[in-house]
């Protein structure tokens, strides 16, 4: 994770085929994992942004393919970009 992210956690959610080799976890998702052809794996994270991030926070993932061959090199990597807009800065809901 970011040094820009606090007190991450992470939960996965799986489709068919596919499993989720961790269920949950905290800070960096660093898992080895057998994704067949037609499943997919969701991580979704919760944190908070530390006040230091500025406006944005840059999120990174990459799959390392093993021995496996994979035939579209392209979708292993995704960036996502967190815009800190202020709302509920303060925790106020």
């Amino acid at each position: 994770m970011p040094s820009s992210l606090a007190d991450a956690t992470w939960t996965c959610e799986a489709t068919a085929p596919a499993s989720c080799p961790q269920e949950q976890g905290s800070g960096d998702i660093d898992l080895t994992l057998d994704l067949p052809a037609d499943g997919s794996l969701l991580f979704v994270i919760d944190a908070e942004i530390t006040p230091a991030a500025g406006g944005e926070v840059l999120i990174e993932a990459e799959i390392q393919p093993g021995q496996e061959h994979d035939p579209d090199l392209s979708n292993n990597q995704v960036q996502r970009i967190l815009l800190n807009d202020g709302i509920f800065r303060d925790r106020f809901q």
